[in-house]
């Protein structure tokens, strides 16, 4: 059996995944309520790479080579930074050092 891989799997190509569209939104919520919704997306984020960083372990461990799990090794530092980043964004909107002007109709005019 053949393998293949094709050439745009694995090149940059834009992903929409339902976390990026809900930060599109986040400023229609209050305040609170976002930095509430990122604290908890960050615990989550927490609890998640506790589990891959476990499961990595394990199969490494049993003898399972690097190349075979470096989606494993990506996921992680992606897991990673997304936590440090959703961290960082909900203690600049608490500080106020984001400014924090929530949209309730209509969103930013660009142009004329």
């Amino acid at each position: 059996m053949e393998v293949r891989i094709h050439r745009f799997e694995l090149v940059i190509r834009k992903e929409y995944p339902q976390f990026e569209a809900g930060l599109a939104l986040i400023h229609y919520l209050p305040r609170t309520e976002a930095i509430a919704l990122l604290r908890e997306r960050s615990s989550a984020l927490v609890e998640e790479l506790a589990y891959q960083r476990e499961l990595y372990a394990s199969l490494r461990q049993r003898g399972v080579q690097r190349l075979w799990l470096v989606e494993v090794e990506h996921a992680i530092a992606m897991r990673e930074a997304e936590r440090a980043w959703t961290e960082s964004l909900a203690t600049e909107i608490e500080s106020g050092s984001l400014e924090w002007t929530p949209k309730v109709s209509g969103g930013p005019r660009y142009g004329n």
